[in-house]
């Protein structure tokens, strides 16, 4: 009788374990950010869509949160660069977010994630 309640401690250990590592593991809820710091978690936030591409000039850096502020043709605008965005420089060298300055002219391929615009690719004109 012993082993038969060992066994089913074991066996109900193991589930409870899994399960919660699957949900330990699951993909974050995707989530749109708004004024004042709060954040609201939306279903469709992650969807990412084509922005198209702007040809616009650095008019700010937030290098501790990754975005440039662009200023074209519709005002100012803000633009979050991540860790995979594609930094190109004068010809094919490579650049990074630090290489971006104030009054640069670039041309970025963007696409719209949940409201907001996302650099895929950033060449420094």
């Amino acid at each position: 009788m012993t082993f038969q309640r060992r066994f089913a401690a074991i066996v109900l250990s193991a589930a409870l374990v899994s399960g919660s590592v699957a949900v330990a593991l699951g993909d974050p809820p995707a989530r749109n950010e708004q004024a004042g710091g709060h954040e609201v978690y939306r279903a469709d936030a992650g969807a990412a869509r084509d922005g198209g591409t702007m040809n616009v000039t650095v008019v700010g850096v937030d290098y501790a949160s990754g975005r440039i502020f662009v200023a074209g043709p519709r005002g100012r605008v803000a633009i979050q660069v991540l860790p995979s965005t594609s930094i190109f420089s004068h010809g094919n060298g490579y650049a990074t977010l630090t290489d971006l300055r104030p009054g640069a002219h670039v041309q970025v391929y963007v696409s719209r994630v949940g409201g907001r615009l996302v650099a895929q690719i950033i060449r420094i004109q």
